[in-house]
């Protein structure tokens, strides 16, 4: 019969018949500069499960298309298979169903112990996209080369662990790029697939001072999304930016012991820590920062959150250190958005404080203010419709709490005071001595 692709056809026209299934190693004598694409496909069509690499360089002319459940891509444990591409605008690795439109999932593929790189600098796909996928596992994996890294677009119960985003080479900020995208995949009839239950988990991105990628991590959609353990630093724009429209919302959106650090020497904009961007379209973010998280180092704010977009932030134990423009900003709209501190929050070495309004409810509590310069530590404007502030430390602050807002007068008298330590001091005539 008519050999097929991949099949051996001898000399005396009889046809050897390649079969594969289960796992197959994809394996080559030494580094393999020329292109690897067509094996590769190859098995990936004949429903093979995993594909394995040795820890060479593998170069391909194209971007790696998966478009079939189960079936996972793996290096060697404890060292990493290179995959090189040449064509960077097609992108890296991705893994999607062969229409990105059908609403249906792919289900159960895998990535493991690859280098991600290329020839040239990628300015448009991502190292890694995801795209409608269920239960998919992706561990110890490096990109670089590329200003977008990785983007998970709807799907559910997917894991990433032990991400490294190395510095892209050149200058100059690469306008809506992403180290991570969190969002929903548009379907065929408009309508979007949400993302949910998305984990990250043992995140490192840094490097250099190439500041190309424009917002480290950028969620868009999330329900029940968390990030665990990580370190992020360098930004043109924002480390951590937040947006939302009708069609994509942000809820139950976790960050625990996540590092975000603004490096900005020689930055090509000027870097904010958590950026919110303002409302297009009536969009609702909701999102708790917990212990261990920390807002640092930053030529602009450590936040800048005024969008109508708001509807729940919360920070417990949260630390705010080091802005050159003071620590930022939160506004939003009075009749549904609402933001706590509480918990030891830190906000300390900037010059200024937190400036809130236009909020629903407000909560400051049991928080240390220090060394807050210029401008009030806390400064409440607008209408603020429920607003509590008590036991809050402050040392070397220009300026403690102002209050000029309008809220809720059936609020506690309590509320309204700063809890402090004083003890006074007898004198008489001008001294003690004797009393």
């Amino acid at each position: 019969y008519t050999a097929l692709a991949g099949d051996a056809t001898f000399a005396n026209g009889r046809v050897a018949k390649l079969q594969l299934s289960g796992d197959v190693l994809l394996d080559f004598f030494g580094n393999i500069t020329g292109d690897c694409i067509d094996v590769l496909e190859l098995a990936e069509s004949r429903s093979v499960r995993v594909i394995k690499l040795e820890s060479k360089v593998y170069s391909f002319s194209r971007k790696i298309d998966l478009i079939r459940s189960s079936i996972a891509l793996a290096g060697p444990d404890a060292q990493y298979a290179i995959l090189s591409f040449t064509n960077p605008v097609d992108g890296g690795v991705k893994f999607g169903p062969s229409d990105p439109l059908t609403p249906g999932f792919l289900n159960g593929q895998g990535l493991s112990n690859v280098l991600i790189t290329s020839t040239t600098r990628n300015d448009i796909d991502f190292a890694v996209n995801v795209n409608k996928a269920e239960k998919i596992r992706i561990r110890d994996i490096i990109w670089g080369g590329f200003a977008n890294g990785l983007r998970n677009a709807g799907g559910q119960f997917n894991s990433y662990n032990g991400l490294i985003m190395q510095s892209p080479t050149g200058t100059g900020m690469v306008a809506g790029s992403a180290g991570i995208r969190n969002e929903a995949a548009l379907n065929t009839d408009g309508s979007y697939q949400q993302a949910y239950s998305v984990n990250y988990s043992d995140v490192l991105m840094s490097g250099g001072s190439n500041k190309v990628t424009e917002d480290l991590i950028d969620i868009r959609n999330a329900d029940g999304c968390n990030f665990v353990n990580g370190y992020v630093a360098w930004a043109g724009r924002s480390v951590l930016k937040l947006e939302a429209s009708t069609s994509q919302n942000i809820a139950a959106l976790n960050f625990e012991n996540f590092y975000f650090d603004g490096v900005f020497k020689n930055a090509s904009g000027v870097p904010k820590g958590l950026y919110i961007a303002p409302s297009v379209g009536g969009g609702s973010i909701s999102a708790h920062f917990g212990q261990g998280c920390f807002f640092g180092q930053y030529a602009d704010v450590c936040i800048d959150a005024n969008s109508t977009d708001i509807y729940n932030l919360t920070f417990v134990g949260t630390q705010f250190s080091n802005a050159v423009n003071g620590i930022g900003s939160i506004s939003g709209d009075s009749n549904e958005s609402s933001a706590s501190f509480s918990g030891g929050c830190s906000l300390r070495n900037s010059s200024g404080g937190l400036a809130v309004s236009s909020l629903s409810s407000f909560t400051a509590t049991s928080n240390k203010f220090r060394n807050l310069v210029g401008t009030a530590s806390l400064g409440l404007s607008g209408i603020i419709n429920n607003l509590e502030y008590g036991s809050n430390t402050f040392a070397g602050c220009t300026d403690t709490i102002t209050n000029t807002s309008t809220y809720n007068t059936n609020e506690p008298l309590t509320n309204w005071y700063d809890n402090v330590d004083y003890t006074p001091v007898l004198t008489f005539g001008g001294a003690s001595v004797g009393i």
